[in-house]
């Protein structure tokens, strides 16, 4: 099929069921639609301006129309670009600001994470109410001179927030807020950054969304990120931290994540 086909049939389904949600799946979190059922899925390579795809392990690439059993339907980005493949923030935003134009309203940024809050141990899912975007250098200095604290970027509650937490309270748990620290990646931090991360008020840490959730902000889009704590940060558990350890732990547990972004 050409892309111009995929385009339209893609489309012509999108019309038709009307999807207001996206949701964005993280590191092994390709599962976790795996309840709704699949309309139609199409790979990034397919879509029309899109000239970079997800190289990272864990990331598909692909985007997809899925409906529940009521007719419920949203729009699954499955993967997501990150900074530290190379790309701008111009670039691995541009999915996420195309959304508006499929009639999209709201977004759930899902997220492998490492915990620090020794009250957020792996399979622990979040709702990230505060960023500290460790990317950008400015924020580092006014803790690195003595003249002030780091300031953590309040993300205010939405409605959609509201609609999260009651998926999770069904399965029997609570979505708590977090502050996700972001950083650039792609290597993990040492045992002295996550001390220095918890002394700063990190609960998680992570290596994207936080630019997403700015960027579809303001785009008008109702923006919220829900991490799932994968693995203790360094320091914090014996042994290595590797990838395919989060994308494991991811699929564990991606059914909980489904019932929490599914929930509408």
């Amino acid at each position: 099929m050409s892309e111009k086909a995929v385009r339209e049939k893609f489309l012509g389904l999108v019309r038709r069921f009307r999807p207001v949600r996206a949701v964005v799946l993280g590191s092994g979190m390709s599962r976790a639609t795996d309840h709704l059922r699949e309309r139609m899925t199409a790979t990034w390579a397919d879509w029309p301006g899109i000239a970079e795809v997800p190289g990272v392990s864990g990331h598909g690439g692909s985007i997809s129309i899925k409906t529940a059993s009521d007719g419920w339907a949203c729009l699954v980005v499955g993967g997501r670009l990150h900074r530290y493949e190379g790309h701008s923030t111009a670039v691995t935003t541009r999915m996420l600001r195309e959304l508006p134009g499929l009639g999209i309203t709201e977004v759930v940024l899902t997220c492998a994470t490492g915990g620090i809050n020794a009250a957020m141990s792996p399979g622990t899912i979040v709702q990230v109410s505060h960023l500290l975007d460790m990317t950008d250098p400015g924020l580092w200095r006014p803790q690195a001179w003595g003249i002030g604290d780091m300031p953590a970027e309040a993300i205010p509650a939405t409605p959609l927030a509201n609609r999260l937490n009651s998926g999770l309270e069904r399965i029997g748990h609570r979505l708590g807020p977090a502050t996700l620290a972001q950083m650039s990646g792609p290597s993990y931090e040492t045992k002295a950054e996550i001390n220095m991360l918890r002394r700063v008020g990190a609960d998680v840490v992570g290596m994207s969304s936080g630019h997403e959730w700015r960027a579809g902000t303001l785009a008008g889009l109702d923006v919220r990120i829900v991490a799932l704590v994968t693995n203790w940060a360094c320091g914090l558990e014996t042994g290595a931290i590797h990838h395919g350890h989060v994308v494991q732990n991811s699929l564990m547990y991606s059914a909980n994540v489904g019932a929490v972004i599914s929930s509408h």
